[in-house]
């Protein structure tokens, strides 16, 4: 990816006399806004600072991929509200030779706080998965 060019900075020596006390008082404040804007822009915005957490569910699934049991997890977005889950990584506990099908789509339901689990598609029935799953928050 490229990166974005350096920020040109406000300097009050760039300005007229009757100017510099304002464009001092400005730059201090923009001149810090920019950068910190700058320097995320340029590969510091990752995972950790968006609204998103990882989790871990282990479940089984029947042959139509509702799990046998009831599967709720919590999850702590700070919008509180849960846009969208994908499944980024399946480990079959039971049959390792049993890898999912298909990117394992996960339909949900949420409501304050805790989400449950209707049903995964793409996993061998009867066997128990791990799935690594990316909750994505919303406003």
């Amino acid at each position: 990816m490229a990166r974005l060019p350096s920020p040109k900075r406000l300097r009050s020596e760039d300005f007229d006399a009757e100017q510099k006390s304002l464009i001092e008082r400005l730059g201090f404040i923009i001149n810090d806004f920019n950068e910190s804007v700058f320097q995320a822009f340029n590969n510091a915005i990752t995972f950790s600072n968006m609204n998103q957490q990882m989790i871990n569910v282990t479940l089984k699934v029947t042959s139509t991929g509702i799990p046998q049991l009831q599967t709720q997890f919590k999850y702590l977005l700070s919008s509180g509200r849960l846009e969208g889950v994908i499944c980024i990584k399946a480990t079959n506990n039971d049959t390792a030779s049993n890898i999912p099908t298909g990117t394992p789509w996960v339909t949900f339901n949420y409501s304050g706080g805790i989400g449950e689990i209707l049903n995964v598609t793409g996993l061998e029935p009867d066997d128990e998965y791990t799935l690594k799953l990316l909750l994505i928050g919303s406003d």
